[in-house]
């Protein structure tokens, strides 16, 4: 399997889906470029091929709407369709000034794909067969506001045993006003 097996032409320059062509994500000793990658970061040596911005900017790719229409949370088809490799990307994931950004991203995506789980779940309510899991998801997701607790299983040892020394106190204590009062000798 060749490297840019997995890479969908799309909206990738030419330049790096031709063979060959994400050697240019390296510099002349071989090394992954991270910064240098980008237009917001210039290098008089290396030409940019990505923009960190949320729009498109000056013909080049855009690296957020990319990741966010592969919507791949593992961030290997992210790698390989984007960079070529997945050593790449975790290098790249892991640089302070990405990693900033690469947060926010990874939030997003996961509210989106949570988005569409529960539109999914919502659309299959009406049928009877997956309507019935599909419910329990939803209100088992959504339904409990955050002030009701939770059902919970069986008391601890220690909840029963505090229990039951209430108990013998709240008896003593009857006992004794019972005594008191002259219910009982």
């Amino acid at each position: 399997m060749t490297e840019l097996a997995s890479v969908p032409v799309g909206d990738l320059p030419t330049a790096l889906v031709t063979p060959g062509g994400f050697t240019k994500f390296k510099d002349t000793q071989g090394r992954f470029r991270t910064q240098s990658l980008f237009i917001e970061y210039p290098h008089e040596n290396y030409p940019a091929h990505f923009t960190l911005k949320k729009r498109g900017h000056k013909g080049m790719v855009n690296m957020y709407a990319k990741y966010m229409e592969i919507a791949d949370p593992t961030e290997y088809q992210v790698a390989m369709q984007l960079l070529g490799s997945w050593d790449h990307w975790q290098q790249l994931a892991r640089t302070k000034w990405f990693t900033t950004r690469l947060t926010g991203w990874r939030e997003e995506l996961k509210t989106s794909m949570e988005s569409d789980r529960y539109y999914e779940m919502l659309s299959k309510v009406p049928s009877e067969k997956a309507g019935v899991q599909a419910t329990k998801w939803l209100a088992d997701r959504y339904g409990a506001s955050e002030d009701m607790p939770h059902k919970r299983g069986r008391p601890s040892k220690d909840e029963k045993a505090a229990y039951l020394k209430q108990l013998e106190l709240d008896e003593s204590d009857s006992d004794d006003d019972a005594r008191r009062i002259g219910i009982v000798k």
